[in-house]
């Protein structure tokens, strides 16, 4: 296959650029590399560890490989003494133990990455000690995978990692690097070919030898070495993301088995070093190619020899996966030895390269003594780098010790987080509990029974039970004059503080608190639910009262937004964190079959007791009508009759039924006018061609796409249709992470599917990502859309999904301590087969919990009993905590990856473009609670629907000229974007995630995806005019 300077696949820098990025060989090089170039023999290999135990003194090759999460993997068999003649690590007779010393660090970069460095000194008490502990530089691309490489050092190597941004600016860049063992330059969007996007990447391949370290490069960073020493930079055909091959390699040191490897690719650009084998026929099979040809460097690209090859592939030929240069200590590889799905052997490609590393320091002699480490300067000063994020309540705890800032005559009163006398809650409150049993107690039921007594509430609803989830529904009570309500708006400064008010009311504003320079409204949450702690709550019951609400999908986003995507009069936008701080609740747990009916109030066993007589009445009452419903014509003409004479006293089953039936018919009458306006086809199609483009130049991997539906509701004057609504899709489309709220002048109704994150109170977290969809139609059963999700397309979204999660876990709970329970597992919802991932983290420094009503003295309460404050003491009050929990995790993976895309940051940008600068709003965001006795869970807003109380859309009907005033209701859809994707597939996807929720509005509107809706108001630039003539669904 031959190539030319002209050829549309190559990208072709100026010439300026290219002379300042390559490095041409110097004639000393070419002589080295004649004489290395000879033969390739095979390096014996060594496992030399930075930390080991007393007397640890071999590696052995065939010792089972650590996993993620402690586990074993199988490797073969070879054990060797390691002897270094700088230390004797025979010597050692005690634990190492390592002191940290007291740094400050210099962050350096833009600040958008996220890194682990803290310097160590070790210490011992032998005489040969270790100078200093081993460490290594890593260079992020601001990639979406960089601390699962971090972790995998980490945990197969035993060395420190320093984390550096690729635009980080570092001065005296040789001497920096000779704190350093060695260097990996991580994978990242982006091109090689352009300074910017591998600027330090290019400073480091050009560091005199005496100075560099040796370095790894991987994906990104092997083509910035390969493009620096003279390879051709090219688009592949078919880009591979989340794509498992297999590699074929030959006899280096950097592997150690001869059999080919698996391991994932995530790149859309190839390197071409221009051998012979790159320019033949694809289809020509690699085993018949002589290795001369296979593992020579080309006289073109004299410096680099390939060591790997991926023949898997017709459409692109064959890839080279694995190079080194022959002169410098320097290696690169495309595929990710880190990813879940990459075998053990190609993990153990980082452990070789770390014994290849050592050897060529031993050789070059860049250890150095205790002594040579002072003189040059480099002992025990800082390391740059980016420290380790503190955790949400270290930062709280910062920003409560601060003076309070200087008030504003402009606002109320601002304080941190406390309110005034009259409002201040003081230390941990004891959760007062009963309990109810009951078999199969409608959930529905008890909400209505509770709204009956004029209570609003939050439900977090499972509407249908799956594997490991669906066993609790949480209703949260919002009390009309006494429920705190938190508001903020992303991009401002001000957090408000309000007390909720009657339903379609704005809430009383109590207070509002400003943001200084540096704090987040994250930090302000973790301070607020630790000075409202509560404790005693029953084991089993996984919320106490706590925070119950939402978070926007802009509000994980640091990208500017536009303020305002009103569509008519009204509100212009909602705030995009809203928790109501719930202290009466009801957990009602299905599986047991048990109701805890719990409050946080004091002396409210009053409400305890009235709710406990409500449920009971209700569990009666259920009871008596599924008798005479048995009894069906006997219950049909008792209702008739009633209705017919209207008596003033009616059975109460009946009085029910006939309620039912006048909502659906209000529902049903508001609905008959809706108005649907879907997106269009041709212009959902024109961005998923946008979406293949960015990927296939490298920009990101995969884009979840998503866009807007707007349905138009008749207002109805004296009822609210929200609750009805609800329950139709509910009943269309059950879930297990179900969700209604009306909260902040917000409504939402989901039918999610899907759990982003949940954190139990001993320190365990879960995230449950949902990618890859199959609709069901006839002739689509289980085992057809199995193999259908099974195909590569399928596979890769959820693969990367799983690996950019990997990533958020580990940036907080660190390397070793995350697992993937499930991989790519299909799972059966009403509407759709979809495939499902399960990753865990273990947080190693937990807060001690406060204690649980089952571990108090008194002993384990008696059924339905009510606590009272003195059946456990108070706890005590030790120092403050600052390790990391839940929030962390849930301010570090939010918004979720399955609605981004990876890698996040550079995906999230494009997809902010492509879809218009328009904020996605609840859509996409998460919902759930924060309980104060620790644990949280919160699901991705997805098939969900939401309205902004007050937006209002007024249409005319032209027959009469009757003019008619909707609200707005906006229904999200999307789906995720790979290199595999067409646009015709994508747009169907999209449009069966929409009927599920759009069934709940119009059931007309699932039989054609072609409903017209006119001019919406939606579009770019509408006026009052463009609403006008909008035509019913």
């Amino acid at each position: 296959m031959s190539r030319s300077a002209t050829d549309s696949n190559i990208h072709q820098p100026s010439e300026r650029e290219a002379q300042e990025d390559r490095h041409e060989p110097s004639d000393a090089e070419k002589e080295k590399y004649v004489d290395q170039t000879e033969s390739s023999p095979e390096r014996p290999n060594k496992m030399a560890q930075s930390l080991v135990e007393p007397k640890t003194i071999r590696t052995d090759r065939n010792k089972p490989e650590q996993s993620e999460t402690g586990g074993q993997k199988d490797a073969h068999s070879n054990e060797q003494e390691v002897q270094d003649e700088t230390r004797t690590i025979r010597a050692l007779e005690g634990p190492l133990r390592l002191q940290e010393e007291e740094l400050v660090y210099t962050v350096v970069g833009k600040g958008k990455g996220k890194g682990v460095t803290k310097l160590f000194k070790m210490n011992t008490d032998a005489e040969s000690a270790l100078p200093y502990q081993r460490t290594i530089l890593y260079v992020d691309a601001y990639d979406s995978f960089s601390n699962n490489i971090v972790a995998l050092l980490e945990t197969s190597l035993g060395a420190h990692v320093t984390i550096v941004m690729s635009d980080a600016k570092i001065p005296d860049l040789p001497r920096a690097m000779a704190c350093y063992d060695a260097v990996v330059l991580g994978p990242g969007p982006g091109d090689p070919t352009k300074s910017k996007d591998i600027e330090l990447f290019k400073q480091i391949w050009q560091v005199d030898e005496d100075n560099c370290p040796p370095v790894l490069g991987i994906c990104l960073g092997f083509q910035s070495l390969a493009f620096t020493f003279g390879a051709t930079i090219e688009r592949m055909k078919i880009p591979k993301h989340g794509l498992v091959t297999t590699i074929d390699h030959c006899p280096d040191a950097l592997f150690s088995t001869p059999a080919p490897i698996d391991s994932t690719q995530y790149h859309s650009l190839r390197v071409f070093l221009n051998t012979p084998v790159e320019k033949a026929d694809p289809l020509h099979p690699l085993e018949l190619w002589d290795t001369r040809f296979l593992y020579s460097p080309s006289e073109s690209v004299p410096l680099l020899m390939p060591l790997a090859w991926d023949a898997d592939d017709q459409d692109n030929g064959l890839i080279v996966m694995a190079i080194k240069h022959t002169v410098k200590p320097f290696w690169g590889i495309q595929f990710h030895p880190e990813s879940i799905c990459s075998s053990a052997e190609a993990k153990v490609v980082i452990m070789n390269f770390w014994e290849l590393a050592l050897d060529y320091n031993r050789n070059s002699k860049r250890f150095r003594s205790d002594e040579e480490m002072t003189r040059d300067g480099l002992d025990g000063t800082p390391i740059f780098g980016l420290p380790r994020r503190r955790s949400v309540l270290q930062r709280a705890a910062y920003w409560k010790s601060l003076p309070p800032p200087t008030p504003d005559p402009a606002m109320a009163a601002m304080s941190y987080p406390t309110t005034d006398k009259k409002t201040r809650i003081r230390g941990p409150h004891k959760v007062f509990t009963a309990k109810v049993h009951i078999e199969d107690l409608p959930v529905l039921e008890v909400v209505e029974e509770l709204q009956n007594l004029k209570y609003r509430l939050i439900l977090l609803d499972s509407a249908v039970s799956r594997s490991e989830v669906g066993r609790y529904s949480v209703i949260g009570i919002v009390d009309e004059g006494t429920t705190k309500v938190i508001e903020h708006t992303s991009g401002e400064s001000l957090v408000n503080i309000s007390v909720a008010r009657e339903k379609f009311h704005s809430n009383a504003l109590l207070r509002t608190h400003k943001l200084r320079d540096g704090e987040t409204v994250w930090d302000f949450l973790a301070a607020y639910n630790e000075e409202h702690k509560v404790f005693g709550g029953t084991a089993s019951s996984p919320f106490w009262g706590g925070l119950m609400g939402y978070l926007s999908y802009e509000s994980g986003m640091k990208t500017e937004y536009c303020a305002d995507d009103c569509v008519g009069r009204g509100r212009a936008k909602a705030p995009d964190t809203v928790f109501a701080h719930v202290e009466r609740s009801l957990v009602i747990d299905q599986d047991a079959g048990k109701v805890y009916i719990q409050s946080t109030k004091r002396h409210d066993g009053e409400w305890i007791k009235s709710t406990k007589d409500v449920v009971r009445l209700l569990v009666s009452e259920i009871e008596t009508r599924k008798a005479k419903q048995e009894r069906p014509q006997e219950f049909k003409r008792l209702v008739d009759d009633i209705q017919t004479h209207k008596p003033d006293f009616l059975p109460t089953e009946v009085r029910k039924s006939i309620d039912q039936a006048l909502n659906q018919t209000n529902l049903d009458n508001c609905l008959a006018s809706a108005i649907i306006k879907r997106p269009d086809e041709k212009q959902y199609k024109k961005k998923v061609r946008r979406c293949l483009e960015h990927i296939r130049a490298g920009d990101t991997y995969e884009l979840c796409l998503t866009d807007q539906t707007l349905v138009l509701v008749r207002k109805h004057e004296s009822w609210d249709y929200s609750w009805q609504l609800y329950k139709s899709l509910r009943r269309n489309n059950p879930a297990p992470f179900a969700a209604y709220l009306h909260l902040s002048d917000v409504t939402i109704l989901s039918s999610s599917p899907e759990r982003f994150l949940s954190w139990t109170r001993d320190g365990t977290c879960q995230l449950r990502p949902i990618k890859g969809t199959v609709k069901k139609e006839p002739g689509i059963d289980r085992r057809v859309a199995t193999r259908i999700l099974e195909q590569d397309k399928e596979q890769a979204e959820n693969l990367m999904i799983v690996d950019l999660i990997r990533h958020d876990l580990h940036g907080v709970v660190g390397a070793g301590n995350v697992e993937v329970k499930k991989l790519m597992e299909v799972e059966e919802y009403e509407t759709v087969f979809q495939l499902v991932s399960v990753i865990e983290g273990r947080f190693q420094n937990v807060k001690p919990q406060l204690q649980t009503h089952s571990q108090t003295q008194s002993g384990a309460p008696q059924p339905e009993q009510v606590e009272t404050a003195t059946t456990q003491s108070e706890p005590t009050t030790d120092a403050p905590f600052i390790g990391y929990t839940g929030l962390d995790v849930l301010q570090s993976a939010h918004p979720p990856g399955s609605m981004t895309g990876a890698p996040k940051l550079a995906s999230c940008a494009i997809l902010h473009k492509l879809e218009g600068h328009k904020p996605r709003g609840v859509y996409s965001g998460v919902i759930g609670y924060m309980c104060g006795g620790g644990g949280g869970d919160f699901s991705v807003l997805i098939r969900c629907a939401y309205r902004r109380d007050g937006e209002i859309v007024t249409t005319t009907v032209p027959q009469t000229g009757e003019e008619i005033e909707h609200e707005v209701w906006r229904v999200g859809a999307g789906g995720a974007v790979t290199a595999l994707s067409d646009p015709k597939a994508e747009w169907d996807e999209m449009n069966a995630k929409l009927d599920s929720t759009l069934a709940a509005f119009a059931p007309s509107a699932c039989e054609s995806s072609e409903v017209e809706a006119g001019r919406a108001a939606e579009e770019e630039g509408g006026g009052e005019g463009d609403r006008e003539n909008l035509a019913p669904a």
